[in-house]
């Protein structure tokens, strides 16, 4: 199962983390976030999120905005 997450620059190391438990788990995980500690704005990475959610290219999705 696809899994979709995505985060602003304050949410690398909580993503990563995520990331590395739900693969341990079999999941196959899809990053639309940032990899950056530089400043972003969360609206942008949720959106990419929230549109391969409609276009089913992943069942569930994690945003994490710190």
């Amino acid at each position: 199962m696809n899994i979709g997450i995505t985060n602003d620059h304050r949410g690398v190391e909580a993503k990563v983390f995520l990331t590395n438990y739900l693969v341990s788990l079999g999941y196959n995980v899809i990053n639309y976030g940032t990899d950056s500690n530089e400043s972003a704005d969360f609206p942008d990475y949720a959106k990419k999120l929230g549109d391969a959610i409609l276009k089913n290219e992943v069942k569930y999705g994690i945003a994490i905005c710190g």
